[in-house]
């Protein structure tokens, strides 16, 4: 008698392919300029989900649902619900928004689509209204069937924070993705004005003031060592905060500031002419920039006890406790091949097709609240 079969494991784009003619997901805001909407929309595709993305959701989105598989995948809250006008209802406009995206989510519910939020932060980084902001977190956080974080750091952070089970889909790796340099490394230094024996410190991307960038030009100019370099790369948030960074690093000339837009054809380059990678924040949350430098075979010097330590270990990853961070600059000196392989072979670990299983209900990995 012949044995019977296992029952085989089947996806949900299998399980509603009969009934529906595709699997949609729709994902708010939509980011256009930010990698990390493109590459999991493309890793959604390859499990042949289709990925719509807007600023923000319809409620027509939801109430079409019976008609197509659907899946709300929510980013930053904030952006959703905060109003662009600068006129004297932009209070009243965000309330508005915000009310109405939880209308959605309550139909969702209904109507049984399935509801995913990535956290990004625990609280927005330049929040204009707390209060809004914080109960309406707090609400998508009740109505979400599944909460998402980049680590299992986040993952506590965010249970003790809205009581609720997450899960950990780490964010995947950018190796790959931007154009490859133009310019060897001697080159690229060159048109930075750093010398070819230097060892370079990057801060990259978008200055805020949370990323604490004057606070780095102030800990790196204690370090006397005439071979040091420290490259601030990207567009700083506000005209103050620019001026804030030029003061800071004025008299010191082993500070080499590049601030503006860096074009993707220019972050390859830009990673190449660095030796380590400098994150100054109190905490790592859920950084792509560090998951960035670690795909350009850069060494990170971050917090420790934070998503960063999570990630990896020395000499791809070395941590610094408060007031530490001068100290693990000066023990990334020398950094060479092997760290850079470390630090490569660190980001290779994380791809996009976890954090695609998970946003359409798969895998394993449940974190529960403390």
């Amino acid at each position: 008698m012949a044995r019977a079969k296992e029952p085989r494991q089947i996806s949900i784009a299998e399980r509603t392919a009969p009934a529906f003619p595709r699997l949609e997901v729709l994902t708010a805001p939509a980011d256009g300029g930010n990698p990390y909407q493109r590459l999991l929309a493309d890793a959604l595709a390859r499990r042949g989900a289709t990925v719509v993305a807007a600023n923000r959701l319809r409620l027509r989105d939801v109430l079409g649902a019976r008609r197509r598989a659907c899946i709300v995948h929510l980013h930053w809250i904030e952006f959703i619900i905060r109003s662009t006008d600068s006129g004297r209802w932009r209070g009243l406009l965000s309330v508005g928004r915000a009310v109405h995206l939880l209308l959605v989510l309550l139909v969702a519910r209904i109507r049984r689509v399935r509801v995913v939020w990535t956290v990004h932060n625990l609280q927005p980084h330049e929040a204009r209204r707390k209060r809004l902001d914080a109960l309406a977190t707090w609400l998508v956080a009740r109505l979400a069937d599944a909460v998402l974080v980049h680590s299992r750091h986040c993952a506590a952070k965010v249970s003790e924070r809205w009581g609720r089970t997450v899960e950990v889909a780490y964010h995947g790796n950018y190796i790959d993705f931007y154009p490859p340099p133009r310019r060897d490394r001697r080159e690229s230094r060159l048109s930075l004005g750093i010398p070819a024996d230097a060892h370079v410190f990057l801060a990259f991307g978008l200055i805020r003031p949370y990323k604490m960038i004057v606070e780095l030009i102030a800990e790196f100019r204690r370090l006397a060592d005439p071979r040091f370099r420290l490259l601030i790369a990207g567009r700083p948030l506000s005209d103050d905060l620019r001026r804030q960074v030029e003061a800071a690093a004025a008299g010191d000339e082993r500070v080499v500031l590049r601030l503006g837009r860096i074009a993707d054809a220019d972050v390859a380059e830009i990673h190449l002419a660095a030796d380590v990678a400098v994150f100054a924040y109190r905490d790592v949350f859920s950084s792509g920039a560090l998951m960035l430098a670690l795909s350009h075979g850069l060494p990170v010097v971050a917090a420790e006890d934070s998503t960063a330590s999570e990630l990896g270990a020395p000499p791809a990853i070395r941590g610094f406790p408060a007031g530490g961070l001068g100290d693990a600059l000066l023990a990334s000196f020398p950094s060479g091949a092997a760290a850079r392989e470390r630090a490569l072979g660190t980001a290779a670990r994380y791809d996009w097709e976890a954090m695609a299983t998970k946003v359409l209900g798969g895998g394993e990995s449940l974190v529960g609240s403390p």
